[in-house]
This record gives structure tokens, sequence and C-alpha cells, in this order.
């Protein structure tokens, strides 16, 4: 049995990664409901941080990177977490959903050009045909409405490209920086920014589910962090980066199965639409793949 590409593999993780987040979105819902956004994200992000330190640490990769270069990118990593953070909760409270969606949804085509501009990636007319294909199934799910946007949008849009600036630091790091140890900065410097915004917010008390929710969140996140770092590490962040759709078919699923959300005729066909684009690029890899191990024996 081949092993699989480092292209294949980052495409997995990158699917197991929004597959964690979109259970964690969820959870959070769920739970914020009862006790305000940024005190569930709060406790959420303590259990997830003391979990991944207890996994750095059972790793031995407590220190930090030992270049300087390297110890610059993680300081601009997590200040740019933050920021994303902080951007698109501001803009969740003052544009619909659709549209702060749907503004997210191009991040996969500007990492994509970063990719080949800034990284030399290369992309066959094929892949860039399957990213275009599947962004307008993205389109067919979250169906932007017709409001005018207003200058939160922008935050939107400012979030969008801070998540670019984000995955071009973490592909930039060397491949001595641990994952895990990066996923652990990421989720302790989103909690410090928590307890810092929900010290002004009243505490509310939380019941035995509540609690159980969250530590199941913290699970989903942790799951999120880590695999999202070894997606974007391990693949040309020009495949990887449009597995990002399938977040959308985990949050109809779950939207259906947990919140009963039932999803429209569109929302099924854009679905279809990510889910075929997804498995074609999938096949395209194998394909080159294997054209490579051909031209190697030869």
């Amino acid at each position: 049995m081949r092993p699989l590409s480092n292209n294949t593999r980052g495409a997995f993780m990158m699917m197991a990664a929004m597959a964690g987040y979109a259970c964690n979105d969820v959870l959070i819902k769920l739970t914020a409901q009862d006790i305000g956004l940024y005190q569930a994200i709060l406790v959420r992000g303590g259990a997830a941080t003391a979990l991944l330190a207890a996994l750095t640490l059972w790793q031995g990769q407590v220190t930090l990177p030992q270049s300087s270069r390297d110890r610059g990118l993680l300081v601009c990593r997590i200040l740019t977490e933050i920021a994303i953070t902080v951007l698109f909760l501001t803009a969740l409270l003052h544009v619909p959903l659709a549209s702060i969606t749907a503004i997210l949804q191009f991040t996969p085509l500007a990492l994509t050009f970063a990719g080949v501009v800034l990284l030399g990636e290369h992309v066959s007319w094929r892949r860039y045909s399957a990213i275009g294909i599947g962004f307008i199934g993205v389109l067919f799910v979250v169906q932007p409405g017709g409001d005018t946007f207003n200058v939160y949008a922008l935050y939107g849009f400012a979030a969008m490209l801070g998540v670019v600036l984000r995955d071009l630091l973490t592909r930039s790091m060397s491949e001595s920086v641990s994952s895990v140890f990066v996923a652990f900065c990421t989720a302790a410097s989103v909690t410090v920014m928590a307890a810092l915004v929900s010290v002004t917010q009243p505490w509310t008390p939380m019941s035995q589910a509540d609690t159980a929710l969250l530590l199941a969140a913290a699970v989903c996140i942790l799951i999120g962090y880590i695999c999202s770092v070894t997606s974007i590490r391990c693949g040309d962040l020009s495949f990887v980066t449009p597995y990002r759709y399938t977040i959308m078919l985990w949050a109809m699923g779950l939207g259906w199965l947990v919140l009963k959300e039932i999803p429209d005729v569109l929302t099924v066909l854009g679905t279809l639409i990510i889910t075929a684009t997804g498995l074609y690029a999938i096949y395209r890899e194998t394909v080159v793949a294997r054209a490579d191990e051909n031209t190697d024996s030869t």
C-alpha cells in the first residue's frame, strides 16, 4: 500500500480540523445562550489550554523555539490569532451571519493566491477550476443576503485577511517547532483575551450540563487547533485550504441533528458541489503522485 502524499495527509488533517471547529461552534452556541459568549470561551479555553499544556509536557516541547526567526513568527501568530478572534466576534455582533460567513469563505482563494505568489507553489488549471466550482457551492450554502454591508463588514474582511496571515506565518515556521506547542500558545492567547473581556461582564453560575458541554468543546477545539496547524505545515497551501469548505458540511449536518435546523434545496445542492470538488481534488492529487512515481522509476 502506497503511503499518503503530504498533500493528501494535509487534506485529511484539514477536514479533521474543520470537524473539530464545527463541533466546537455547536457546543459553544448551546452554552453561550445560558452563560454568555466570552464566559463560554474562557471556560472552554482554560480546559483546552490545560489539555494542550499536558500534551506539550508529555512530548517534551515546553521550551520556546530555538531560532529568533521562529520566536518572532510565533509571537506574530499569537497576536494575529487574538486579532482574528476580536475582529470576527465584533463583526458577528453587527453583521448578519450569512454575510459574515460569505466574507470568510474567500479565505481559501486568498490563501491559494498567496501560496502561488509568496511561496511559489504550482497550481494547475484543474485545481483552480475545482476551487472555483467549490466556492460556487459555498455561495449556494451560505446564500448571502442583499443587506448592505456596514462598517463592521470590514471587520469580517480584516478577520479573513488575518486568517491568511496566520496560516502564512504557520507555514513559514521551521519543522523543529512543535505543532502541539503552537496550538498551546494559540489556546492560551485566546483564553487570556476572553478572561480580560469577561471581567467586564457579570459571571453566570454554570450547570453541570453546561460544564460538560464546554469540556467537550475544549476537546473539539484542541483537535481543531492541532490538525489545522499540522495541515498547513504538511501540504501545499493551494491544495489543503479548499478543504476549509468542509466545515459547511459539518455545520449543516450538526445543525440538523443537534439544533433541528433543516437545510433547504440550495444548501443541499451546495453541499453536493463542495463534496464533489473535494473528492475530485483528492483524485487529481493521487493521479499526479502516481505519475511522479512512474517518472522516478523510469
